[in-house]
């Protein structure tokens, strides 16, 4: 799960003209905004909140859809289908830091239902055989599980719903507005010709950088997002399906801005497992074919920035002077 408001918009709808409307409804378990401008902006959003009702039900784990998965049944739903089809993608290309069958370990640690705890590595290898996304079975759009496997589409439900938000909101004859379901944004145009300005929030409040952007998605994953602390040790929600344990690494947060709102959001979790190293490699690799940028705050207050990026720079807090430019192959 992204945070709640882990990005901070400079929105100042205020000096637009013709605004619409702007609301904030409680829905996939975050708080979601409509910032939409203009004389269709308040439609738009009625319609766009019919549609994220309807994509509650369909990608929230303990939903009627996923819960039959879970208990074995073959389920026939192509939009599901479709969507699990261009995770795979993503799951294959990332060496299964992706896995959307890594629910058993989330639900063990507490991040599910809040009774945070520490399972021992006994019970994490008894899960083991029941995190590999390569047992999702895709006949068309027909879906199923072996048995004891369940999903969790945690980590790409917000992107996707960004991005069928969004759409909504065009056809309906929005040009301008922003959405925003907790850390994943979606930029629909820009800002009365002006690009909107994003600022990457910093662990300890406060923001790390700003950037100037139009017509995105911007997504952010962190070790400080949602996490619990015992024993004087502090365990973060983002699991690692090759361990079932909070990912280990010099990461603080990625920030992933593709026009593609579902890989944006996917990519934000895959790469912090991956770590910096690995995430600046997968960059290098597959960042210009894939179309995204990203930035990687690490524990010694640096700055990785990918070089289409760094041209949107608009400022970096004092703390986060270190800014090193990543480039392509």
């Amino acid at each position: 799960m992204k945070a709640f408001f882990l990005i901070l918009l400079c929105l100042l709808l205020s000096a637009c003209q013709n605004r619409g409307m702007d609301e904030t409804v409680f829905a996939m378990d975050t708080a979601v905004t409509f910032r939409l401008s203009g004389e269709y902006g308040r439609a738009a959003a009625e319609e766009a909140k019919r549609e994220l009702v309807r994509l509650e039900a369909l990608l929230d784990a303990e939903g009627e859809t996923l819960q039959a998965l879970s208990s074995g049944e073959s389920v026939y739903q192509p939009e599901l289908a479709s969507l699990l089809a261009r995770v795979r993608e993503i799951e294959d290309a990332t060496g299964g830091a992706l896995d959307v069958t890594v629910y058993p370990a989330v639900r063990a640690w507490g991040f599910i239902d809040g009774a945070y705890r520490v399972p021992d590595e006994k019970e994490l290898a008894s899960l083991k055989p029941f995190v590999d996304y390569r047992q999702v079975s895709l006949d068309g759009a027909h879906i199923s599980l072996p048995a004891g496997f369940s999903l969790t589409l945690g980590a790409v439900a917000k992107g996707y719903a960004a991005d069928r938000l969004a759409a909504v909101c065009r056809a309906s004859g929005v040009e301008s507005g922003v959405l925003s379901l907790g850390g994943n944004v979606r930029l629909i145009g820009d800002k009365a010709g002006e690009p909107w300005k994003v600022a990457v929030r910093a662990p300890g409040g406060g923001n790390a950088l700003t950037l100037a952007l139009a017509d995105v998605s911007v997504v952010t994953s962190g070790s400080y997002e949602r996490y619990f602390e015992a024993d004087g040790h502090v365990y973060h929600h983002i699991l690692d399906p090759k361990t079932l344990s909070p990912a280990e690494n010099t990461l603080q947060s990625v920030t992933v801005v593709a026009a593609d709102g579902l890989l944006a959001d996917a990519l934000s979790t895959a790469l912090f497992v991956m770590g910096r190293d690995a995430a600046v490699a997968y960059y290098a690799a597959r960042g210009a074919a894939d179309g995204f940028e990203m930035v990687l705050l690490t524990d010694d207050g640096s700055v990785y920035i990918t070089e289409n990026l760094r041209e949107k720079l608009v400022s970096v807090s004092e703390s986060y002077e270190n800014v090193i430019t990543v480039g392509k192959e």
